[in-house]
């Protein structure tokens, strides 16, 4: 998934030459998700976006929480981001979690829930010094693991296919078992 950050509006956009804002991030749970963030600002020239590194020293963090409990812990966090390329090429990238015992425990029995996700960049010391926050729908997962394979539906015990002579014939019969009708192609007689 790749997550372009408008450092200037602190906003998330579509891509880099789309500049539209994203709303919201959606993604399912348990899923482990890689990323790639790319740091951007408005161009000078156009409605696009152009990459840039993070200043020296400075690292990418990700958090997410309940919005109604940001001061509570995470439910899922990513600290350690590699960068790579230079200048416009320049982009983070590193996994993001959604398996952790916090999140599955907060979701319950949720079909989705809204989350608020922060991303920021922090300084050597650890400070600070740019965030964005934006929305993301964390939805429950339907694969999981132990889960069970469903059972096979009502194998319609009542018709029975069988056979008179080598044709095929059709028999139905109610949950007695008592036979309410049999059907034969033209000129088979069933017995």
């Amino acid at each position: 998934m790749n997550i372009y950050w408008d450092l200037d509006n602190h906003v998330f956009v579509k891509s880099l030459t789309y500049g539209q804002e994203l709303s919201r991030i959606d993604l399912i749970l348990r899923d482990l998700v890689p990323v790639t963030l790319y740091l951007c600002r408005p161009s000078s020239t156009d409605q696009s976006y152009v990459a840039e590194a993070a200043p020296s020293g400075y690292s990418v963090k990700f958090g997410l929480k309940l919005s109604t409990a940001l001061s509570g812990g995470y439910l899922a966090f990513q600290g350690t981001w590699t960068g790579s390329g230079s200048g416009a090429s320049s982009k983070y990238a590193a996994d993001i979690d959604l398996n952790t015992v916090e999140l599955i425990a907060n979701m319950a029995a949720s079909a989705y829930v809204d989350y608020t996700a922060e991303f920021t960049l922090q300084d050597a010391a650890g400070v600070n010094k740019d965030s964005s926050q934006i929305t993301m729908r964390v939805t429950a997962d339907v694969i999981r693991a132990g889960g069970a394979t469903p059972t096979a539906g009502d194998s319609w015990p009542w018709i029975e296919e069988f056979t008179v002579s080598g044709r095929k014939c059709v028999r139905i019969s109610n949950s007695d078992g008592e036979v309410l009708a049999q059907y034969a192609p033209p000129g088979v007689t069933i017995p």
